[in-house]
């Protein structure tokens, strides 16, 4: 791969709510949804913090690292950015988009979108499923903004005419090939969530014959089907739910050390500097949205008790396993101070 033909996202440059639109030139599904939409894109996705983003693929809607997105052109992405007077609307967006987290691909929905026809319902509930400009589209007509009048017939072309945003320019940068190894060369531990996250989805579905979209609906189903509470916490317990965070540690242990493993790592970096900005930018992020889902189960839990008069062992579990995570960040937050302060 020629390090002076691909292209990679500056994350410094990028915010929470940007709407990112994208093609690719190599793929033959791209390139006939852009001739047949008449665009320049063919899929969207949503910043939601630093350095990550949201989006509906084809193995659903999930999270990703927005460091590896690799474009081969600039004039591959359009980024856009809600114009000022609607930006407060932003926080509440992203918690709608992330409330979608685990939803499958409706790839008989996006078919229908284009061809504009009515067989949709003998096959896909639309409810059910998204697709990548639905999900956007839909998000915002929850907070009262409207890209097009039916989400279920937006493409990513109106999303990228859409007079709701404006433009964000010069933020591309060509990859290093450190970026390129990366991207190339590591495994993509989103990959394995989203692998994770429809395992435990399937087998939530069929131990309640309910039909269950997504992790919030699981986390809200509990507060009135106590019964399923022990389950529950065994399934995500049982089918991996905790190996994102253990890959974590695995590959950057040395955040959560001790200052002294974690000072010795930073100081081998050519960029020490960066490296310490690029981390402290990661964890004050990750720090308030673990510290958001901490409270979020806490709350979540003092009802359950309220109305069983006695706490859940499902909610006990998310509640322990997020205060462990935000604990993981704060001590990466405390080996950062700890280093700028010696420096």
């Amino acid at each position: 791969m020629n390090n002076f033909n691909y292209y990679v996202l500056d994350v410094d440059k990028l915010e929470k709510g940007d709407v990112i639109c994208t093609t690719s030139k190599k793929s033959f599904i791209s390139g006939a949804i852009r001739i047949g939409t008449k665009s320049n894109y063919s899929h969207v996705l949503m910043v939601y913090g630093y350095g990550a983003f949201i989006h509906a693929d084809s193995m659903g809607v999930y999270s990703h690292n927005i460091q590896r997105l690799i474009f081969r052109s600039v004039d591959s992405v359009k980024v856009l950015r809600l114009k000022q007077e609607y930006q407060t609307i932003i926080p509440k967006l992203c918690e709608y988009l992330k409330s979608e987290v685990g939803k499958v691909y409706g790839t008989i929905s996006a078919l229908n979108a284009w061809l504009k026809m009515d067989f949709i319902s003998r096959f896909e509930n639309p409810s059910d499923i998204q697709f990548c400009s639905k999900l956007i589209a839909e998000c915002f007509e929850k907070c009262n903004l409207k890209i097009v009048d039916n989400p279920k017939e937006c493409f990513p072309r109106h999303i990228a005419e859409s007079k709701l945003f404006l433009e964000v320019l010069n933020v591309l940068k060509k990859c290093n090939n450190k970026e390129i190894d990366f991207i190339k060369n590591t495994e993509n531990p989103q990959v394995l969530q989203a692998e994770i996250f429809t395992k435990i989805l399937t087998k939530i579905k069929d131990k309640t014959n309910v039909n269950i979209l997504t992790f919030s609906e699981a986390e809200i189903f509990i507060l009135n089907n106590p019964e399923f509470d022990l389950a529950f916490k065994e399934i995500y317990e049982n089918n991996g739910y905790k190996d994102i965070h253990k890959i974590e540690l695995q590959r950057n242990g040395y955040r959560y050390s001790t200052y002294e493993i974690f000072k010795k790592h930073i100081n081998m970096s050519t960029e020490p500097s960066r490296q310490l900005d690029y981390l402290q930018k990661i964890a004050d992020s990750l720090i308030t949205e673990r510290f958001n889902q901490v409270n979020q189960y806490v709350s979540i839990q003092n009802e359950f008790i309220n109305k069983n008069n006695r706490p859940s062992v499902f909610y006990e579990y998310l509640i322990s396993f997020y205060s462990d995570m935000l604990k993981c960040q704060e001590k990466l937050r405390q080996n950062i101070l700890e280093y700028k302060k010696q420096a």
